[in-house]
């Protein structure tokens, strides 16, 4: 087990920046500039900023949280801080309020190296961390050791349907698509296959009582089939809130023939509920927004272009109470 030095602290990470530059997509030609706390840096947050400048932490995350310092988990932590600190703040908040209930569920599908979880399992929700990568899975069973907390791990995908992913276990747990890439799976490594599993057929809902009261999706384009798996879930309205990213340019490797097939079908799925771009609390409209037309709200990155085809929806169900909202 790793010692107290091999940990550091999730609040104190997400407040600093990611890297000392980033690309400016808003210039022609693309060029790399300054990331940092200037407010002309593309990748400026009052909200992460602030929090550096005056307390050195981000407060909505609990101070005494730690994640293992093991290959790729602070860069993938920091990456959160810089790149979406509204997601910092709606997790945290909803995890508050939402968890109160009897038999309310924290998903969090795409866990990646497993920081949700932990905030998922720091709060009175019951907390499933699913992740496809195995090399993924024991950092966050060290974070979940160290800090005293429990939750259920599952190393697999969600699909509707049984299907199987080749994964590169040789790899350090990250946050971009890999299953069944070509390329890696013919080249050198340690492969894993990774089986599938339906979320609404976790043992977990064989409790009337149980219920999502939050459901955070990250899962590289696969937003779709996931969703597909919890049918019986959103038809027996147990299901209240879904913070998901949409990857628009992956959908095709899932079997989505194109941008409006995908939209129209989650457009139907999420009929009667409020949905919001989640970093300006917006209406979504549910089709393909032009580059430069969309952005994140304060205190958020405001020069974040949501036209990128890469961005995170809130959707709440009818009657619901959406527990947060980018603008406050």
């Amino acid at each position: 087990m790793a010692t107290q030095r091999g940990f550091f602290s999730i609040s104190r990470e997400l407040a600093l920046p990611t890297k000392p530059t980033e690309l400016d997509t808003d210039r022609t030609p693309w060029k790399w500039v300054g990331c940092d706390c200037n407010v002309t840096s593309p990748c400026y947050s009052e909200s992460r900023c602030h929090a550096l400048e005056m307390q050195w932490r981000v407060p909505s995350v609990p101070s005494e949280l730690r994640m293992p310092d093991v290959a790729g988990v602070r860069a993938m932590v920091r990456w959160i801080g810089t790149n979406e600190p509204f997601m910092v703040d709606a997790i945290a908040a909803i995890l508050a309020s939402a968890c109160v209930t009897p038999g309310a569920l924290f998903i969090d599908s795409g866990m990646n190296e497993g920081m949700w979880t932990v905030l998922g399992a720091h709060s009175a929700c019951r907390a499933i961390g699913i992740e496809p990568q195995p090399q993924c899975i024991p950092p966050v069973r060290m974070a979940l050791d160290h800090n005293g907390l429990s939750a259920r791990i599952i190393n697999a995908l969600l699909a509707p349907t049984p299907t199987t992913a080749t994964i590169d276990a040789s790899r350090p747990c990250f946050g971009g698509f890999q299953p069944n890439e070509a390329e890696r799976a013919q080249g050198k490594g340690r492969h894993a296959q990774v089986g599938s599993l339906r979320l609404d057929e976790l043992d977990e809902f064989k409790d009337p009582n149980a219920h999502v009261a939050l459901w955070h999706l990250d899962v590289e384009g696969a937003e779709i089939p996931v969703l597909r798996s919890a049918a019986k879930l959103f038809a027996e309205r147990r299901i209240d809130r879904v913070l998901f990213e949409i990857t628009l340019k992956r959908w095709g490797q899932f079997g989505i023939s194109s941008k409006k097939e995908g939209l129209d079908e989650l457009r139907r799925l999420f009929s009667g509920w409020t949905c919001t771009w989640a970093c300006n609390g917006r209406p979504f409209p549910w089709v393909p927004v032009p580059r430069h037309q969309v952005y994140c709200a304060r205190p958020w990155n405001e020069r974040s272009d949501l036209g990128w085809g890469l961005f995170d929806v809130f959707c709440v169900a009818p009657g619901v109470d959406p527990l947060w909202n980018a603008t406050r």
